[in-house]
């Protein structure tokens, strides 16, 4: 079942063309994301009084379209899958009148703050909804030959 949030675009999050930046959207979309974990009793603020942190290892996101000044935005989240180390959260922005914005996926993995490695979570039972993108993989490595030319 996902689990709904919202945001109107406001001034400071808007580029020169008057649509909202990538890294304002992103940082929206992680919120509403933030929320969701904390709506489930595993926000950073618990997370911290027990010596853990989340941390984002992968995301993928596919823009469809920047939404503009004002504008609100709905965004829905729910988790997908839960396999030992990383967390799924996927989630679906949408305009006013139901269009698709973004859709994304994001892996997290939750740190013990003492000895920084990976802690297993028991987590909620993940919601059987298909994935709204391809998940993030792995990059390659870069290749830098050709900015030595």
């Amino acid at each position: 079942m996902s689990r709904n949030y919202s945001f109107t675009v406001c001034p400071e999050d808007l580029d020169g063309g008057g649509t909202v930046t990538i890294p304002a959207f992103y940082r929206k979309l992680i919120s509403s994301i933030g929320w969701d974990i904390k709506r489930q009793g595993f926000g950073v603020d618990v997370m911290a009084r027990k010596g853990l942190t989340w941390v984002l290892a992968r995301c993928a996101f596919e823009f469809a379209r920047r939404p503009e000044l004002y504008e609100p935005v709905k965004v829905s989240v729910w988790s997908s899958s839960s396999s030992g180390l990383l967390q799924d959260r996927c989630l679906k922005a949408t305009d006013a009148s139901g269009g698709t914005l973004c859709n994304g996926v994001t892996q997290w993995c939750v740190l013990s703050k003492d000895t920084r490695r990976p802690v297993v979570m028991d987590m909620p039972e993940c919601d059987p909804l298909d994935l709204p993108c391809d998940p993030p993989r792995r990059l390659g490595a870069f290749q830098t030959d050709h900015l030595h030319e």
